[in-house]
């Protein structure tokens, strides 16, 4: 049998194979072996490993699980800013991009100070 026959093949006794009692799960491995040539153990493996996705989730949606430290910053707002900053570093990591946002800001605070003496406030023209 080819490999492809093989997946097919065991696809189709997978839902058998989950359903049986263990009397008919032994006839049924005993079967799968004559006819795939498979070691025991790897065609219990085999038959009780959840099929993969079909599209990863990375590239088409859906919910991915993450390792690691969760993320802090959740609001899109935040996060969009940051990513704009990341990128304007030209993608520095964190010890580098630490000491570029604190210029940044600092930047961005004397610019903030400048338009807020120039601009009257008031908001009628």
């Amino acid at each position: 049998m080819t490999k492809q026959s093989n997946k097919e093949y065991i696809d189709e006794m997978r839902q058998h194979y989950r359903a049986a009692s263990k009397t008919e799960q032994t006839r049924l491995l005993d079967e799968i072996m004559s006819v795939c040539r498979w070691n025991r153990k790897y065609l219990i493996r085999v038959l009780n490993k959840h099929p993969a996705p079909r599209y990863p989730t990375a590239l088409y949606g859906g919910v991915q699980k993450h390792s690691g430290r969760p993320t802090v910053y959740h609001t899109p707002d935040i996060l969009g800013f940051l990513i704009c900053v990341w990128h304007a570093s030209n993608q520095a990591c964190l010890k580098r991009l630490e000491h570029w946002v604190l210029v940044l800001l600092s930047v961005l605070a004397d610019l903030l100070s400048r338009v807020a003496v120039s601009v009257p406030c008031g908001g009628s023209s």
